[in-house]
């Protein structure tokens, strides 16, 4: 068996430590999960987004929801309890996702 020592902010590793010892696992139990699942699926197993993508992406669905307030009202596009659908679908989707990270 091979040893791998890494760097980590103090606080990152208490706050860390903390986490596995509530869940039941070592430090080390849980850092060799996330590495045979990455090894075994050649990918990091969890979403990496820059924390300006998510606002990104909020300004795009308000802008789109605009768009389509300003067609309906015009006897254009869907009604807007479809958008809203849409919306929301589209907001609990990236909820999970952060909430996986």
């Amino acid at each position: 068996m091979a040893s791998m020592t890494i760097s980590v902010d103090d606080n990152v590793k208490r706050n860390f430590s903390a986490f596995c010892n509530d869940i039941g696992l070592s430090a080390s139990s849980l850092i060799n999960v996330f590495m045979v699942t990455t090894a075994r699926e050649r990918r990091v197993p969890f979403t990496i987004a820059a924390p300006g993508a998510v606002r990104d992406e909020i300004a795009e669905l308000e802008s789109d929801i605009e768009i389509s307030r300003r067609q309906f009202a015009e006897g254009k596009g869907i009604p807007l309890d479809v958008v809203s659908r849409n919306v929301l679908a589209a907001l609990r989707k990236r909820t999970s996702v952060r909430a996986a990270q």
